[in-house]
């Protein structure tokens, strides 16, 4: 829920939320993520993670990155089961192009992956999985489609995924698909 709009969900919701989910209804497994960014809510996803490891339920997150800091970055490392972040390019200029922000936010989002990383080396109990996800679109980033595999493995994650955004009104895509396809055929 957008921050500040009406129906967003309080602290003291959230965390009743995640009780309930618990003891009502013997919940494995969360994945925080929204229709934002969720480290917004830098207090209130601590707080979470560290409730929902107290309570052996596994955690996931889906992010952008950008606002990864040295302390969610230990906490995630010590009790999170993985983290999916959106990298979405292999550079500065297409991210920027894509997210509407800086290219500068793209060294950025680079950097706290690699601390993401070394933190996780770090710390010999960790058992983080570590993935990117690249969302492909005919527009910005298809050209690169044949090096995000190799990008990948230099920034150290375990996986990435990749997602093809196609046009809502030519689905099933046909001449984007002929275009994309022989490079997703040589990944």
């Amino acid at each position: 829920v957008l921050k500040g709009h009406a129906d967003e969900l309080s602290y003291e919701r959230i965390m009743e939320l995640a009780k309930e989910f618990h003891t009502d209804f013997d919940i494995k497994g969360v994945i925080i993520k929204g229709g934002g960014e969720p480290l917004v809510k830098k207090n209130t996803v601590t707080s979470l993670i560290n409730y929902l490891h107290m309570q052996d339920i596994r955690t996931g997150i889906v992010t952008n990155g950008i606002l990864l800091d040295d302390e969610l970055i230990e906490a995630i490392v010590a009790r999170v089961s993985w983290i999916r972040i959106s990298v979405d390019s292999t550079s500065p200029l297409v991210y920027s192009e894509m997210h509407g922000c800086k290219s500068s936010d793209f060294g950025i989002l680079l950097n706290n992956i690699s601390k993401l990383v070394k933190c996780r080396s770090s710390v010999p109990s960790s058992n983080l999985v570590i993935g990117v996800n690249f969302s492909i679109h005919d527009k910005f980033n298809y050209l690169e489609i044949e090096h995000i595999p190799e990008f990948s493995k230099r920034l150290g994650v375990d996986y990435c995924t990749l997602r093809y955004l196609h046009p809502q009104d030519s689905f099933p895509f046909e001449p984007e698909r002929a275009k994309i396809q022989p490079l997703l055929d040589r990944v």
